[in-house]
């Protein structure tokens, strides 16, 4: 989502400045933008699977998991908190 918000904002400022008006007329065509914002959204693909293959997505299943069990031990309540953590 941030990838595609990212491209909607630079896009909006382009069109706003003119400036991909005067990009097609020094001879840059609309296959280029395509091009360019198709490798920027691959890029951020990318990332994004890396992020979960390489364990930053379990590992904060098991912190919140070991949260849960902390919270289950202690004086509080284990719903009161959870609801709050939500």
């Amino acid at each position: 989502m941030g990838v595609l918000v990212g491209i909607l904002i630079v896009l909006g400022v382009w069109l706003r400045d003119s400036e991909i008006t005067a990009m097609r007329a020094s001879g840059i065509g609309v296959w280029h933008f395509a091009r360019m914002l198709s490798l920027f959204r691959y890029v951020g693909l990318g990332l994004g699977d890396a992020q979960q293959a390489c364990g930053w997505h379990p590992r904060a299943n098991l912190r919140w998991c070991k949260l849960q069990d902390r919270l289950k031990t202690s004086q509080a309540s284990f719903e009161v908190l959870a609801a709050r953590i939500l």
